[in-house]
């Protein structure tokens, strides 16, 4: 069994890495446990109900929080909607920024079909978070923010909140951590704004008993309360009223500003899966892991890929929260992970893929096409959900300067029929050169679709196998820099 390596704080500021245990008052986080209960959910079942797509719905309301930068100079705003039903379904999409103007979008999204809508200019410089509601099942919504350094991509929530928290993010350098506090609710809510950070919880005054009236989204920057920290995890709890929460993790990766975007978790599992992405001996894999319980939980890590470096069991501290980096697997190829609680609590957990540099993907698994170089870049994203036949992986795209890499992990003692069809102007297509995908028992494989397509932006990919398995997509910048791993939707 592999040791998992616990980082470095000196490593930490040149890569934005490290392992800093963060205590917790014992109170705060009692309160966190019973918070987290989504409406009395529980379990696997808990931990990723709030991404599910039913093709049952009647209607559906999704909320993006962002922050997504509205007027920055450089930067572009989108929501993509992805219809995987054969008939159309009308959109109504609301936006609210962080300077109080709101306005409404409507569109038509025809069946098997991505549609990506730009948000309108606001003149003014700001951050926005959106409402979208369909009148239909089917149909999946992500949050889009396009950069100098790559597009970064978040599947929506169809859950409002009491309590969430996010992943380690910094304010070293230019660094900074943006949360959004949406509430897209008709009655005002209240919310105070923490930072796990240093071995303490840190409540600046200034991200207290914090107003967010029906309909607005509010914006705070840590960078503004907690300069120079090397590792903080925001912590958001409502004192009357339910939100949804987001952040923005801006990053410096030697000076280079790269960002990613985050739904927060709303609850506690036993639980966690981690879709397949890319993975390399110099790209570095992390999991946040907070434990909210006051006695210890050994936990097991697990990666799964025809290359993945076994299983590891990990001692996390009551009321604490933690950094860890996963062993290098032992050649380039696509993983998946599983973290799950030994005994009868729950935690909160979130995946980290970072690299400073450009890394060589050589010496790839069987039956993997992948690019020969990956770029620098970051992506933080939450869980995936539990293993099932039908993925819809949405939020990337494959053009002069973009590419994504499908992975896919199969768990089962037997091989596994994957099926790969692109959703274009209402027709299913087949990609020319990709017959149904064999994987073997126990292993993974990806493809890189650059390989497979000509330019096409904003792509919506429909995966299905005969058992359950596991799917993701890997986005990466072809002579640029940036990466992306937005979570797969399942398809129940």
């Amino acid at each position: 069994m592999s040791e998992l390596k616990e980082v470095s704080p000196a490593r930490r500021r040149t890569i934005t890495i490290s392992f800093i245990v963060l205590m917790v008052g014992a109170g705060f986080l009692n309160g966190v446990v019973k918070r987290h209960d989504l409406g009395g959910s529980s379990g696997v079942t808990a931990a990723t109900s709030s991404i599910t797509m039913s093709s049952q719905a009647i209607s559906t309301a999704w909320y993006c929080p962002g922050p997504l930068a509205l007027d920055h100079r450089g930067e572009g705003s989108s929501v993509e909607i992805t219809n995987v039903a054969r008939t159309r379904v009308n959109a109504q999409i609301h936006v609210a920024t962080n300077i109080g103007a709101t306005f409404d979008i409507s569109s038509v999204v025809a069946g098997l079909t991505t549609k990506v809508m730009e948000i309108p200019r606001t003149h003014t410089p700001t951050y926005g978070a959106l409402t979208v509601v369909i009148n239909g099942g089917g149909a999946g919504v992500n949050e889009r923010l396009v950069t100098p350094n790559g597009t970064t991509v978040s599947p929506c929530s169809t859950h409002t909140t009491t309590h969430a928290d996010l992943g380690a993010g910094s304010t070293t350098g230019l660094s900074n951590v943006a949360v959004s506090l949406y509430n897209p609710g008709a009655t005002p809510a209240v919310a105070n704004l923490g930072f796990l950070s240093g071995g303490s919880l840190s409540s600046p005054a200034a991200f207290s008993s914090v107003p967010i009236e029906p309909g607005q989204d509010v914006v705070l920057f840590a960078g503004h309360a907690l300069p120079q920290r090397a590792q903080l995890s925001p912590v958001v709890t409502t004192v009357s009223g339910q939100i949804v929460v987001g952040d923005l993790n801006l990053r410096d990766l030697d000076n280079s500003l790269h960002s990613s975007l985050t739904v927060a978790s709303p609850i506690a599992a036993r639980a966690w899966s981690f879709a397949p992405v890319v993975v390399a001996r110099a790209l570095h894999q992390l999991f946040y892991i907070l434990n909210p319980n006051p006695a210890n939980e050994r936990v097991s890590l697990a990666l799964l890929g025809d290359g993945a470096n076994g299983a590891t069991t990990i001692s996390v501290p009551g009321e604490t929260a933690g950094l860890y980096e996963a062993p290098s697997p032992l050649r380039a190829g696509i993983e998946a992970a599983t973290i799950t609680v030994l005994g009868t609590g729950t935690i909160i957990s979130e995946r980290e893929v970072s690299t400073t540099h450009r890394v060589a993907l050589g010496g790839v698994e069987r039956g993997s096409r992948l690019p020969a170089t990956l770029p620098r870049g970051f992506a933080i994203t939450g869980a995936s959900g539990v293993p099932v036949t039908r993925w819809l992986l949405a939020g990337g795209d494959v053009t002069s300067t973009a590419s994504e890499i499908l992975g896919f992990e199969n768990p089962n003692s037997v091989a596994i029929h994957v099926t790969i069809t692109e959703l274009v102007n209402g027709r299913a297509l087949a990609l020319r050169g990709l017959a149904p995908v064999t994987v073997a028992p126990h292993t993974s494989i990806g493809l890189d679709l650059g390989a497979y397509l000509a330019s096409s932006s904003s792509i919506a990919i429909e995966v299905i196998a005969s058992r359950p398995f596991y799917a993701g997509i890997t986005s990466y910048g072809r002579g640029t820099s940036g990466i992306s791993a937005p979570a797969p939707l399942p398809i129940g």
